[in-house]
C-alpha cells in the first residue's frame, strides 16, 4: 500500500511549504471541479457509445431476418458473434492498456468499431455480416472494458465510487437513444437495389452504419484528454504525471491558485518492484525496464535476447494471470469473475433478445387475438406456424417490424434512468456490496418470472424491471473491480473478468437461440438461478476501504 504521508521539503520564497506527494495526495490537492465534470461527460459519452455498440444487433435481428432468412439458431449465432469478439478483445485490450496506457487503446477500439459498422452495413451475406459484427464486438470492448479504469484513475478516493456510478446514467441514455434511432430509421420502406440484385442497401443497413458515427466522435473527444496520472506514475513517468496534475489543478481551481505539490513520490506499484540484476520487460515484451525488488503477488519474467517478442508477451500474460490467481488477490479474483459469469449469462442474453421477443408477442397477438400466453408458449406457437416462412415480410422482401417493438424497447431504456440516478446517489450510503446482493437476487427473481407472465404488457413491465436492475449492477461490479486490484493489474483484471463473463453471454445467446422455439423455460431457469447465486456470492466480497490508495 502506498504511503500517504506528505514528505515536506524546504520552504519557498513566500514561506510556503512545498512537498512531495503520492497519487492520492496529489489528486486530492488538484481538487474536484471543471476538469472532472468534463472528464465525466466524455467518459459517459464513451460508455453510452458502448451501450449502443453492444445492443445494435438486438434491433438488427427482427429487421434483417427477411434479407438473410434467419432461423432462431441463426439469430443466436448472430447475437453471440459480437460477444465472441468482445471475448477475444477484452484480454488483448486490457493487456496492452496495462502496458501502454488506457487512452489510446480506447481510441483505437472505437475507430475499429466505427469502421466495422460501416463495413457490416454493406455486407450482402449472413456470414460476412456475422464476421463484421465479430470485429464490432472486438473494437467496442476496448471502451466498455477500460472506461472505468481510465476515469477512476483521475479521481480521489472520496469521490471515486459516486462519480464512477454516474457512468451508469450515460449507459441508460445510450439504451434510450438506440431504440429511438431504430424507430426513426428502420421502419422506412425505401431500398436501393443494384442492377441484377447483387447489392442491396435499405433502412436497417443505414441504421447499422449510423451506429458507427458515435464511435468516431468519441474517439476525437478522447484525444482531448491526457493519459491517467496514476498509470503514468506506475510507469515512473513522474514528469508527465506531474504535468497532468497541474492541468487538473489549473482547470479546477484557476491559474491564480498555486499547486502545492512540487514533486511526486515514485510509486510503490508492484510493476516497478523487480529483482536487482538483469532486465525485465513490460507486458508486451516491447520495452525493457530496470529491475527492482519483487512483490510477493507478482511473478516476474526476465527477458532474454533469445526470446522473441511474442514469446515474451505470452510469458507476461501468464505472469499477470498468475498474479490474479495467487494470494492476496485470489479471493477477489474468484468471486468477481464468478459473479461476472452469472450476471452476463442472463443480462446479455435477454437484452439482445428483448426486441425479438417483443416482435414475437406482436405477431402472436395478430395470429391469436385476445389470447394470453407465456413467452415460451408464444415462441413455440410462432415456430409451429412456420418459423421463417411466417416472418412478416412485405411483397418486396423488406421486413415489417411493428412500431410497438421499438416503443417497448424505448420504455425499457427509460426505465433504467431512475435506477441509474439512485445508484450514484446512494452508493456511498448503502455500499456496493449491499447493492450487488439485492440487485442480483432481484434480477434473478425477474428472470424466473418471465415464465409466469401472460401478456405482452406484463412481459414489458418485467423487462423494464430486469433491465433497470441489471444495468446498475454491472456498474457497481466494475467499481468493485477497480478498487480490489492494483494499478498494474487493474485493466487486465477488468478485461479478464469481462472476458470470462462473455463466455457466459455467448453460451446464453447460443443456447437461447437453440431452445427459444420449443423449450425456452430451461435457459430462463438457468439464468435466474445463476443471478441469485451470484448475488449470494457477493456477500463474500472482501471489504474495501473507500479511502485507501488505488
Amino acid at each position: 500500500m502506498e504511503d500517504t504521508t506528505r514528505q515536506f521539503i524546504p520552504k519557498d520564497k513566500q514561506g510556503k511549504h512545498e512537498f512531495s506527494a503520492d497519487f492520492e495526495t496529489a489528486i486530492g490537492l488538484a481538487g474536484v471541479g471543471k476538469f472532472n465534470y468534463f472528464l465525466m461527460l466524455i467518459c459517459g459519452s464513451v460508455f453510452a457509445n458502448a451501450a449502443i455498440g453492444i445492443a445494435t444487433i438486438s434491433f438488427v435481428l427482427p429487421s434483417a431476418q427477411c434479407d438473410f432468412r434467419l432461423s432462431s439458431e441463426d439469430k443466436g449465432r448472430l447475437s453471440a458473434s459480437p460477444n465472441i469478439g468482445m471475448l477475444v478483445g477484452s484480454c488483448i485490450w486490457g493487456l496492452i492498456a496495462d502496458a501502454k496506457g488506457r487512452k489510446w487503446m480506447m481510441v483505437s477500439g472505437l475507430l475499429l468499431d466505427a469502421f466495422c459498422c460501416f463495413a457490416s452495413s454493406l455486407a450482402q451475406s449472413y456470414w460476412l455480416f456475422l464476421i463484421c459484427r465479430f470485429f464490432n464486438g472486438f473494437g467496442i470492448t476496448a471502451a466498455s472494458t477500460l472506461i472505468f479504469a481510465y476515469m477512476g484513475e483521475f479521481l480521489p478516493a472520496s469521490r471515486r465510487d459516486q462519480m464512477l456510478c454516474w457512468l451508469e446514467l450515460f449507459w441508460s441514455i445510450g439504451v434510450v437513444i438506440l431504440p429511438g434511432v431504430a424507430w426513426w430509421v428502420i421502419p422506412q420502406t425505401w431500398s436501393f437495389v443494384s442492377e441484377g440484385g447483387g447489392f442491396t442497401f435499405n433502412s436497417w443497413r443505414l441504421f447499422v452504419a449510423l451506429c458507427g458515427i458515435p464511435s468516431v466522435l468519441n474517439a476525437c473527444l478522447l484525444c482531448m484528454l491526457p493519459e491517467t496520472p496514476k498509470f503514468l506514475m506506475s510507469k515512473n513517468k513522474l514528469d508527465e504525471a506531474y504535468m497532468v496534475f497541474q492541468k487538473i489543478h489549473r482547470y479546477n481551481k484557476g491559474k491564480k491558485q498555486e499547486y502545492e505539490v512540487k514533486t511526486l513520490q515514485p510509486t510503490d506499484d508492484p510493476s516497478n518492484k523487480l529483482p536487482k540484476n538483469g532486465q525485465a520487460v513490460d507486458m508486451l515484451g516491447m520495452t525493457e525496464v530496470p529491475l527492482k525488488a519483487v512483490d510477493d503477488a507478482e511473478e516476474v519474467v526476465v527477458s532474454s535476447p533469445r526470446r522473441s517478442r511474442p514469446v515474451r508477451a505470452l510469458a507476461n500474460v501468464i505472469s499477470q494471470t498468475k498474479a490474479l490467481f495467487a494470494p492476496p488477490l485470489l479471493r477477489s479474483t474468484l468471486i468477481t469473475f464468478t459473479v461476472q459469469v452469472g450476471l452476463m449469462t442472463s443480462y446479455y442474453t435477454l437484452i439482445l433478445w428483448f426486441p425479438d421477443l417483443f416482435d414475437r408477442f406482436e405477431r402472436f397477438q395478430m395470429l391469436y387475438p385476445n389470447r394470453t400466453a407465456s413467452i415460451c408458449e408464444v415462441t413455440a406457437a410462432i415456430a409451429e406456424e412456420g418459423g421463417i416462412d411466417s416472418l412478416p415480410c412485405g411483397a418486396d422482401g423488406e421486413p415489417i417490424v411493428p412500431a410497438k417493438v421499438f416503443i417497448n424497447a424505448l420504455y425499457v431504456g427509460v426505465a433504467c434512468i431512475p435506477t441509474s440516478i439512485w445508484l450514484a446517489v446512494c452508493v456511498d450510503r448503502l455500499g456496493k456490496k449491499f447493492i450487488l446482493v439485492v440487485s442480483l437476487v432481484s434480477a434473478g427473481a425477474c428472470t424466473l418470472g418471465f415464465n409466469y407472465v401472460w401478456t405482452s404488457t406484463q412481459n414489458l413491465i418485467l423487462a423494464c424491471i430486469f433491465e433497470a436492475i441489471t444495468g446498475m449492477t454491472i456498474s457497481a461490479l466494475l467499481c468493485v473491480v477497480v478498487e480490489l486490484f492494483p494499478t498494474n493489474l487493474r485493466a487486465f483484471a477488468l478485461a479478464l473478468s469481462l472476458t470470462i463473463g462473455r463466455i457466459g453471454a455467448i453460451s446464453g445467446n447460443v443456447a437461447f437461440g437453440w431452445l427459444v422455439d420449443f423449450n425456452c423455460v430451461v435457459p430462463l431457469i438457468i439464468g435466474g438461478v445463476a443471478l441469485i447465486g451470484s448475488g449470494l456470492l457477493c456477500l463474500a466480497i472482501p471489504k474495501v476501504n473507500q479511502n485507501q490508495p488505488m
